[in-house]
């Protein structure tokens, strides 16, 4: 299953008011797994283009790019105009969708955009995706005043993960690996890392939450699971927002 769009949708924020609560999630492979082989283990399989976009008058226009993704690595960036999928001229969102759902997820295709009214063309192939994380930011969609998006990591995060995630025996910190990662990161950051069997998900200086591979693979997830899953970990952050806002 494809997925060429990631949409974060938000609250109106008001005077006084925490909302949107703002939750940047990025994930994290130590160098001893391997994540193809752990995304091809899983059910369900997903891809994606990392991008999202939206109508406006006559035009298609990127409004998100998420780093690190196949969008990102071929230049795409917010504001641009998309103008053609495999030189088929498209001027409206549904006409979009349906060109990239009429491409398989492993074929390259070329994408034509304009920035300052200048067009491009990119080739771009979709790249595989974790169905959790995907999971849990589309699931903010229909969460009340919740606002995910997708992140990167530093390297003197990544430096922290690898020290403070993980016991001698590379097994998951899953009581304690947010109070170690906390000087690392900010509020409202949510990292996940997935192994053999089990998932990590921390919220530094909030929660760390373990949970089985089988119970939330792709093909299980479904997006009341999800906003369950992500709720439970970022939890006390958004009870520290809305006292604190």
């Amino acid at each position: 299953m494809s997925l060429p769009l990631l949409v974060a949708l938000a609250s109106v924020a008001h005077a006084g008011d925490p909302c949107p609560i703002s939750v940047t999630i990025a994930e994290y492979t130590p160098e001893w797994r391997d994540r193809s082989a752990d995304l091809a283990a899983l059910q369900s399989k997903r891809a994606w283009l990392g991008l999202s976009y939206e109508s406006r008058g006559k035009k298609v226009v990127v409004t998100a790019v998420s780093p690190g993704s196949p969008a990102a690595a071929a230049g795409i960036q917010r504001r641009d105009v998309i103008l053609s999928i495999n030189g088929a001229a498209l001027g409206d969102v549904p006409s979009v969708n349906a060109a990239f759902d009429a491409i398989a997820d492993d074929k390259p295709f070329a994408v034509t955009t304009a920035r300052d009214d200048k067009p491009s063309t990119a080739t771009i192939t979709r790249a595989p995706a974790d169905p959790l994380l995907l999971g849990m930011i589309a699931a903010t969609g229909s969460m009340d005043c919740r606002k995910a998006h997708i992140g990167t990591l530093t390297p003197a995060q990544r430096t922290a993960l690898a020290a403070g995630a993980f016991d001698a025996q590379h097994g998951f910190r899953c009581d304690d690996a947010h109070k170690a990662l906390a000087p690392a990161f900010d509020s409202g950051d949510l990292v996940m890392i997935r192994g053999g069997s089990r998932v990590m998900l921390t919220a530094p200086g909030w929660a760390t939450r373990c949970v089985s591979v089988a119970e939330h693979d792709g093909a299980q997830l479904n997006p009341a699971s999800a906003r369950a899953l992500l709720e439970s970990v970022i939890a006390a952050y958004v009870k520290d927002r809305h006292d604190n806002p």
